[in-house]
Protein backbone atom coordinates (compact mmCIF):
# COMPACT_ATOMS: atom_id res chain seq x y z
CA UNK A 1 0.00 0.00 0.00
CA UNK A 2 0.77 3.49 -0.87
CA UNK A 3 -1.32 5.46 0.69
CA UNK A 4 0.90 8.19 1.81
CA UNK A 5 2.77 8.38 -2.03
CA UNK A 6 6.35 7.44 -0.06
CA UNK A 7 7.45 5.74 -3.43
CA UNK A 8 5.59 7.62 -5.89
CA UNK A 9 8.42 9.16 -8.07
CA UNK A 10 6.09 12.95 -8.06
CA UNK A 11 6.61 13.36 -4.27
CA UNK A 12 9.85 15.05 -3.42
CA UNK A 13 9.65 14.22 0.00
CA UNK A 14 9.19 10.59 -0.56
CA UNK A 15 11.78 7.80 -1.34
CA UNK A 16 13.21 9.21 -4.16
CA UNK A 17 13.23 12.73 -3.06
CA UNK A 18 15.00 11.40 0.38
CA UNK A 19 17.57 9.54 -1.39
CA UNK A 20 19.76 11.10 -3.93
CA UNK A 21 21.09 7.91 -5.27
CA UNK A 22 18.01 6.62 -6.09
CA UNK A 23 17.74 9.22 -8.71
CA UNK A 24 17.93 6.70 -11.59
CA UNK A 25 15.21 4.54 -9.76
CA UNK A 26 15.71 1.72 -7.33
CA UNK A 27 16.89 -1.24 -9.55
CA UNK A 28 19.60 -3.66 -7.55
CA UNK A 29 19.07 -1.40 -4.26
CA UNK A 30 19.05 -4.06 -1.22
CA UNK A 31 16.44 -4.84 0.43
CA UNK A 32 15.42 -6.62 3.77
CA UNK A 33 11.92 -7.69 4.96
CA UNK A 34 11.07 -8.61 8.67
CA UNK A 35 8.34 -9.85 10.24
CA UNK A 36 7.52 -8.89 14.35
CA UNK A 37 5.36 -10.07 17.12
CA UNK A 38 5.49 -8.72 20.85
CA UNK A 39 7.28 -11.58 22.48
CA UNK A 40 5.75 -12.43 26.41
CA UNK A 41 7.83 -10.03 28.39
CA UNK A 42 5.93 -7.07 26.04
CA UNK A 43 9.08 -6.65 24.02
CA UNK A 44 8.61 -6.25 20.30
CA UNK A 45 11.09 -8.71 18.23
CA UNK A 46 12.04 -8.56 14.81
CA UNK A 47 12.71 -12.02 12.38
CA UNK A 48 14.28 -11.51 9.42
CA UNK A 49 12.16 -13.46 6.05
CA UNK A 50 14.02 -11.93 2.84
CA UNK A 51 17.33 -10.42 2.17
CA UNK A 52 18.40 -9.52 -1.33
CA UNK A 53 17.24 -6.95 -3.91
CA UNK A 54 14.95 -4.58 -5.88
CA UNK A 55 14.81 -5.95 -9.28
CA UNK A 56 11.60 -4.23 -10.89
CA UNK A 57 8.68 -1.82 -9.26
CA UNK A 58 5.46 -1.67 -11.06
CA UNK A 59 3.08 1.40 -9.59
CA UNK A 60 -0.51 2.20 -9.55
CA UNK A 61 -2.34 4.84 -8.56
CA UNK A 62 -5.77 5.84 -8.75
CA UNK A 63 -7.66 8.32 -7.19
CA UNK A 64 -8.08 6.91 -3.50
CA UNK A 65 -5.58 4.06 -3.94
CA UNK A 66 -2.00 3.65 -4.57
CA UNK A 67 -0.14 0.31 -5.00
CA UNK A 68 3.42 -0.34 -5.47
CA UNK A 69 4.58 -4.13 -6.31
CA UNK A 70 8.18 -4.71 -5.96
CA UNK A 71 9.59 -7.70 -7.27
CA UNK A 72 13.23 -8.73 -5.78
CA UNK A 73 15.59 -11.33 -6.14
CA UNK A 74 17.36 -13.25 -3.15
CA UNK A 75 21.16 -12.90 -2.73
CA UNK A 76 21.59 -15.29 -5.15
CA UNK A 77 21.48 -13.09 -7.93
CA UNK A 78 25.22 -12.51 -7.13
CA UNK A 79 26.11 -15.66 -7.51
CA UNK A 80 23.65 -16.78 -10.79
CA UNK A 81 25.75 -14.02 -12.27
CA UNK A 82 29.23 -15.04 -12.08
CA UNK A 83 30.64 -17.29 -14.43
CA UNK A 84 33.52 -19.35 -13.25
CA UNK A 85 36.18 -21.54 -14.63
CA UNK A 86 39.21 -23.60 -12.89
CA UNK A 87 40.74 -27.29 -13.45
CA UNK A 88 39.87 -30.52 -12.64
CA UNK A 89 39.41 -31.62 -9.01
CA UNK A 90 39.68 -35.04 -7.75
CA UNK A 91 37.96 -37.03 -4.89
CA UNK A 92 36.56 -33.86 -3.40
CA UNK A 93 33.70 -33.70 -0.78
CA UNK A 94 30.73 -31.58 -2.01
CA UNK A 95 30.96 -29.59 0.77
CA UNK A 96 34.41 -28.40 0.21
CA UNK A 97 33.93 -27.85 -3.38
CA UNK A 98 30.85 -25.60 -2.60
CA UNK A 99 33.30 -23.62 -0.53
CA UNK A 100 35.89 -23.38 -3.28
CA UNK A 101 33.31 -22.39 -5.95
CA UNK A 102 32.09 -19.75 -3.47
CA UNK A 103 35.04 -18.21 -2.03
CA UNK A 104 36.16 -18.06 -5.60
CA UNK A 105 33.32 -15.96 -6.26
CA UNK A 106 34.03 -13.85 -3.28
CA UNK A 107 31.42 -15.23 -0.93
CA UNK A 108 32.68 -15.42 2.70
CA UNK A 109 30.24 -15.82 5.11
CA UNK A 110 28.36 -19.57 4.59
CA UNK A 111 26.92 -22.68 6.15
CA UNK A 112 27.65 -25.55 4.86
CA UNK A 113 27.33 -29.15 6.22
CA UNK A 114 29.69 -31.37 6.18
CA UNK A 115 29.21 -33.91 2.94
CA UNK A 116 29.28 -37.39 2.98
CA UNK A 117 30.46 -38.94 -0.05
CA UNK A 118 32.98 -37.53 -2.62
CA UNK A 119 32.96 -36.70 -5.98
CA UNK A 120 35.52 -38.53 -8.10
CA UNK A 121 36.34 -35.51 -10.52
CA UNK A 122 34.93 -32.08 -10.37
CA UNK A 123 35.53 -28.99 -12.54
CA UNK A 124 33.60 -25.77 -13.74
CA UNK A 125 33.88 -24.16 -17.15
CA UNK A 126 32.64 -20.93 -17.73
CA UNK A 127 29.22 -22.06 -15.42
CA UNK A 128 27.01 -19.55 -13.16
CA UNK A 129 28.27 -20.77 -9.29
CA UNK A 130 24.91 -21.10 -8.14
CA UNK A 131 23.78 -23.52 -10.27
CA UNK A 132 27.03 -25.23 -9.85
CA UNK A 133 26.48 -25.75 -6.24
CA UNK A 134 22.94 -26.81 -6.55
CA UNK A 135 24.02 -29.04 -8.71
CA UNK A 136 26.68 -30.13 -6.43
CA UNK A 137 24.25 -30.53 -3.76
CA UNK A 138 22.04 -32.66 -5.34
CA UNK A 139 24.58 -35.20 -5.92
CA UNK A 140 25.03 -35.95 -2.10
CA UNK A 141 21.22 -35.90 -2.08
CA UNK A 142 21.33 -32.54 -0.10
CA UNK A 143 20.41 -28.78 -1.45
CA UNK A 144 22.05 -25.57 -1.91
CA UNK A 145 20.23 -22.53 -1.67
CA UNK A 146 19.99 -18.84 0.66
CA UNK A 147 18.84 -18.86 3.90
CA UNK A 148 16.12 -16.30 4.71
CA UNK A 149 19.21 -14.19 6.25
CA UNK A 150 21.02 -14.24 2.69
CA UNK A 151 23.68 -16.80 3.72
CA UNK A 152 24.07 -19.70 1.24
CA UNK A 153 23.06 -22.79 2.90
CA UNK A 154 24.42 -26.67 2.02
CA UNK A 155 22.22 -28.95 3.65
CA UNK A 156 22.39 -32.63 3.57
CA UNK A 157 20.20 -35.27 2.80
CA UNK A 158 20.25 -36.68 6.69
CA UNK A 159 19.92 -33.06 7.92
CA UNK A 160 16.25 -32.69 9.34
CA UNK A 161 17.24 -35.87 10.93
CA UNK A 162 20.18 -34.42 12.80
CA UNK A 163 19.83 -30.82 13.00
CA UNK A 164 18.49 -30.07 16.69
CA UNK A 165 16.09 -27.66 15.43
CA UNK A 166 14.11 -30.44 13.78
CA UNK A 167 14.09 -32.34 16.63
CA UNK A 168 13.36 -29.75 19.35
CA UNK A 169 9.91 -27.52 19.28
CA UNK A 170 10.71 -23.89 18.34
CA UNK A 171 7.85 -22.90 19.45
CA UNK A 172 4.27 -23.80 21.40
CA UNK A 173 1.62 -21.81 20.15
CA UNK A 174 -2.17 -21.38 21.49
CA UNK A 175 -5.07 -19.33 22.91
CA UNK A 176 -2.94 -18.17 25.72
CA UNK A 177 -0.01 -16.63 24.04
CA UNK A 178 -1.40 -15.96 20.34
CA UNK A 179 -3.31 -12.54 19.60
CA UNK A 180 -4.25 -11.15 16.67
CA UNK A 181 -4.13 -7.03 15.89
Amino acid sequence: ANEDRWFSPDNPTGLRGTYSNLQYGIYRIPIMIEMGYVGLDGNPDYLTQFVGEIEGVDESESYGTAVVNMSCVDNAIGLLQYKLSNTVTKNVRPSSYIATLLEAAGVTVYSLDRAMTEIPYAWVDDENVYDECRKIAASEGGMFYHSKGGTPQFRRLTSLLERSDSKVSQATLNQGNARAY
